[in-house]
């Protein structure tokens, strides 16, 4: 980054595709501190409309503005963050799901195949361990993991969770042990899943009959919890959150309009009894429902049945 700075002329841009960097310290990199700005494309990028285009504290309105314009011309939509925090909103919040499906297999509350089915044949979603082999997400979450807490103690605004912290270990824990068998997912021949040969991708089978065992939502609600926090802290709100997942992650409906129709009630129930299960676990406080979650129950603004939730039925 440093010789590319000394190279290049004092008007040129710098921007990181990465989520899984501050943009703020990459930013400090430089001598022109507000040239630099996130500009988080969605894989693949040729049949993704939609970027994040994160401000750190120091990229300059200009080049926010300039960014935006890039963005427009190439037949794209923007989402404006406007906080520097971890894996921004598409994958902080996909990630929650992700970890808790993760979570639940290790406990054995289900299988991968009934998670993935009730994920397919329940709500239309590609199934998270899927998702998983299929992104080489087991390879890149452990390498991520080198550096974190130092990266964390530079920069705590950038992971100022740490329930979420300790959740994310836990999770990773369980892909450790995949990593070191070397099973990377798709690219390795094997992950979760078993494919023809390496790089050789065929979509996973997994029987609708197992969808019966899982009720997606139980993985969701941690997720639907999060969301509820950058919601309450304004870094998102409701639409750009459901807008990330669903073009993000190519699923038909967002994960907040999910909740509306299982009921914030629902979800608050499923988030108790989690949290009451995994007492004994570091990371259970992250089940704890987050007060925006309360404040519609008490409003009685459940979602589709109530008439309002995240959204507005009347």
């Amino acid at each position: 980054m440093r010789l590319a700075d000394q190279n290049s002329p004092d008007h040129t841009i710098f921007a990181s595709n990465t989520s899984a960097l501050p943009i703020t310290l990459m930013a400090e990199s430089l001598t022109n501190k507000d040239k630099f700005i996130g500009f988080h494309w969605f894989n693949p990028p040729p049949d993704r409309e939609l970027l994040e285009i994160i401000k750190c504290k120091y990229t300059s309105n200009e080049v926010i503005d300039m960014a935006l314009d890039i963005v427009k011309k190439l037949n794209r939509r923007a989402l404006m963050i406007n906080s520097d925090i971890r894996g921004f909103i598409a994958n902080r919040v996909y990630r929650a799901m992700r970890y808790e499906a993760i979570l639940m297999f290790s406990q054995n509350i289900a299988t991968v195949d009934e998670i993935d089915s009730a994920f397919r044949y329940k709500i239309g979603w590609r199934g998270p361990f899927e998702l998983i082999d299929y992104a080489g997400a087991i390879d890149l979450e452990i390498t991520e993991s080198n550096g974190f807490d130092e990266v964390r103690r530079k920069l705590p605004d950038w992971e100022p969770d740490d329930d979420y912290v300790l959740y994310r270990k836990h999770a990773l824990n369980v892909l450790q042990t995949y990593y070191d068998k070397g099973w990377f997912g798709v690219k390795a021949g094997k992950g979760f899943y078993e494919y023809p040969g390496p790089g050789k991708w065929v979509r996973p089978t997994v029987s609708e009959e197992d969808s019966n065992n899982v009720n997606p939502m139980d993985v969701l609600s941690p997720a639907i919890n999060l969301s509820a926090s950058l919601i309450h802290e304004k870094i998102s709100n409701v639409e750009d959150i459901d807008l990330s997942i669903k073009i993000g992650y190519v699923v038909p409906r967002g994960i907040l309009e999910l909740a509306d129709d299982f009921g914030i009630d629902n979800i608050v129930k499923i988030l108790e009894q989690k949290k009451e299960y995994s007492t004994s676990q570091e990371y259970s406080n992250f089940y704890t429902p987050h007060p925006l979650l309360l404040k519609m129950i008490d409003n009685s603004e459940t979602g589709k049945k109530s008439g309002k939730g995240f959204y507005n039925y009347s």
